[in-house]
């Protein structure tokens, strides 16, 4: 595997400079900070008020001793709890730390790609990282996600670094990373297994053992990760157990089959794109570049697959909820091998046709610029309340006549009664909605998420659909997070006409 690390990929070509190279990438850097602040105050969504309520808000000590749910993102917390304490308490100092470490991800994505390729395509892969609708809305998103995608890529940057120099610094730094990664999120986890596969590799292919210097990256390295995330996580070690289960409870079942995974996340490509036709374009796009990779570099293969290959398999194997989001670290990953596999194409076809060898880089180059445009153009569809609970609000409060009882139920029930402080009721049970119903002359029931509700109260989902009516839907950029209004009338119409209106 020496090969990897050959130094013919770091070569300018396309007549880009080292120097120029560092400028384009501070100007990426800074077009994408600037575009991950732009609106970052809109409408928080269910997790993101989980975690200002139960973990932004507490004293520092509190936060590291409690791990009560995977919302727990201890790093992401810990930097929220004092973003707060210097911004104010607010939507977007919450955000803050999200935007820092997907900033800071721009800026790593370049690191790895200059170590697997050449200026121009790093730079390109980098500006696919900086300008996506995904990286943009993940950056404005108030969970650790960002943080484990820069966890990730450092921790990748020294791997590489390890196996070329296989110095005692890269090996500490890894296990520095990898540990903050852990810390951030425990997919962390699934990254390092798929770290330690690709070392385990390194040492097959190089034929050498554990004598002459190895001991470092399995020891200092992995070992080091290990023992430093054990101390991290030492004061809430016997809470992990039951925060996990507490997970699973209440669940729907299609959040655990793959097939809902693979629905959710080619309909998050497809953002922005009529029927998915550029996605298709991009698969084929990928597969070309992975086969690429795989040829010449494969350690960009390995780390784009093994994390979340075996993060799938354990999360099946667990039943647990699948979510596309666990996927989000190999972004940077993704991201190069989409830029090479566009190259390559132009390649092939500039050598079908006889193009000459200059102007054939030019028009790689070229692709590569059409494609990060291609994607820049889906990132307005990021901006917006990610579930819109503002504007169900403001909108009953402005429709609400003499008379009417406002409920909520199951998933509205913490961001409208802890966080935006209404009067509104909570119900558990359809016995509960039938004593508010008979008190009303209108019920408005407020919810979200209805294949959730419809597993969690399959009584209160089955009235909903009988009984009332959905007034209005308050979408968001949250997929499936709309907020449904629901209404039933219980004044005999007869009587209302002889009253009036109220």
């Amino acid at each position: 595997m020496s090969s990897d690390f050959s130094e013919n990929q770091k070569q300018p070509r396309a007549g880009i400079t080292e120097k120029q190279a560092i400028l384009i990438l501070l100007i990426i850097t800074f077009l994408g900070g600037i575009l991950r602040l732009y609106r970052l105050g809109e409408g928080l969504w269910l997790d993101e008020i989980t975690t200002y309520l139960k973990y932004a808000r507490l004293p520092f000590m509190e936060i590291v001793t409690k791990f009560d749910s995977e919302n727990q993102h201890f790093l992401y917390s810990i930097l929220a709890h004092y973003s707060i304490q210097i911004f104010g308490d607010n939507a977007w100092a919450l955000r803050l730390p999200a935007v820092f470490f997907g900033t800071g991800s721009i800026l790593a994505a370049y690191l790895v790609g200059r170590e697997v390729t050449d200026i121009p395509e790093a730079l390109l892969s980098t500006a696919l990282v900086a300008f996506s609708y995904h990286q943009i809305w993940f950056s404005q998103n108030a969970r650790g996600y960002t943080g484990l995608l820069f966890w990730t890529l450092i921790s990748s940057w020294f791997l590489i670094w390890g196996f070329k120099d296989n110095r005692t610094g890269w090996w500490l730094g890894y296990a520095i990373a990898s540990a903050l990664g852990m810390y951030i999120h425990l997919t962390m986890g699934f990254v390092i297994l798929g770290q330690f596969l690709s070392y385990l590799l390194h040492l097959w292919d190089t034929r050498r053992n554990l004598v002459g210097g190895n001991y470092k990256p399995l020891f200092i390295g992995f070992g080091g990760a290990g023992v430093l995330t054990l101390l991290l996580y030492l004061p809430v070690v016997g809470d992990i157990q039951g925060a996990m289960s507490r997970t699973l409870t209440g669940v729907a079942e299609m959040w655990t089959s793959p097939l809902w995974t693979l629905k959710e996340l080619f309909l998050g490509l497809s953002i922005g794109y009529s029927q998915g036709a550029i996605v298709l374009a991009a698969l084929f796009v990928f597969v070309i570049g992975v086969v690429d990779y795989f040829r010449t570099r494969r350690i960009v293969v390995e780390l784009l697959l093994f994390g979340p290959i075996i993060g799938a398999l354990a999360t099946i194997s667990l039943s647990h909820p699948l979510w596309p989001r666990f996927f989000f670290f190999v972004f940077g990953f993704v991201a190069l091998v989409v830029v090479r596999g566009t190259i390559r194409i132009v390649k092939m076809v500039c050598k079908m046709f006889g193009v000459n060898l200059n102007t054939s880089r030019w028009l790689e180059l070229a692709a590569g610029i059409v494609l990060v445009v291609v994607s820049a153009a889906s990132m307005p569809f990021a901006y917006g309340p990610k579930q819109n609970f503002s504007g169900a609000r403001e909108y009953i409060q402005q429709n609400l006549q003499p008379g009417d009882r406002v409920v909520t139920v199951n998933l509205t029930v913490v961001p409208y009664s802890q966080y935006y402080l209404t009067d509104w009721t909570p119900v558990d049970s359809q016995a509960a909605l039938d004593q508010i119903e008979d008190q009303s002359s209108r019920t408005w029931v407020v919810y979200t998420f209805p294949q959730v509700l419809e597993v969690v109260y399959p009584d209160i989902s089955a009235r909903l659909k009988k009984e009332y009516t959905v007034e209005r839907e308050f979408g968001g950029t949250l997929s499936g997070g709309t907020i449904y209004l629901a209404l039933a009338e219980h004044v005999d119409v007869t009587e209302t006409e002889g009253q009036g209106s109220p």
